[in-house]
């Protein structure tokens, strides 16, 4: 295929010195734009969008923003918008989801706790990652392909999520008002 990778030379080919000093200063600024809005939120957000919310609604708004942002991206698939996108979801993922993710654990014992948590970084985390990489790789022959097929894939994930979300929200709540330790 069109690598970008010369084995033989275990050199970078058909990239130029420029095109990859681009890609550089991109991915630069990518990261300080996800990283300032992920200490942003973090500070300013998480604890006001749990306390405005409730933690039922926040456990929503990671997988419903995943929707909106693959639609969007989906009608307008364009850099900036993949770039704020990817932003967004990154800067959300660490300030608003992860928080709220660990406050599931608060109605479980420490035996389960840790179970649970070891089994989720384990398998959960990196199945995740296992099936994006799949997806990427199916699609990847080229972008329309991937916006379009992979877009669905993450929709369905997505609808998935929001299920899952709903549901568990439902479980805290009745577990933290009933006092019920799992």
């Amino acid at each position: 295929g069109n690598s970008c990778w010369d084995a033989l030379t275990n050199q970078p080919s058909g990239s130029s010195p420029e095109s990859l000093e681009a890609f550089t200063i991109f991915m630069g600024f990518f990261g300080q734009a996800t990283n300032t809005l992920s200490l942003l939120l973090s500070f300013f957000g998480t604890s006001a969008v749990i306390r405005y919310f409730g933690f039922r609604i926040t456990l929503l708004l990671f997988p419903s923003l995943c929707m909106a942002v693959i639609i969007l991206v989906r009608i307008s698939p364009t850099l900036y918008v993949v770039f704020t996108a990817m932003m967004i979801l990154k800067a959300n993922s660490y300030a608003i989801n992860n928080p709220t993710k660990e406050m599931l654990y608060q109605p479980t014992s420490s035996a389960v706790k840790y179970k649970a948590k070891s089994w989720i970084d384990m398998f959960g985390a990196r199945g995740s990652k296992a099936m994006g990489s799949l997806v990427t790789g199916a699609f990847s022959d080229n972008a329309s392909s991937l916006i379009n097929y992979g877009s669905l894939v993450v929709m369905a994930l997505a609808t998935f999520l929001i299920w899952n979300a709903t549901f568990m929200g439902k479980k805290f709540d009745y577990y933290m008002a009933t006092g019920y330790i799992v």
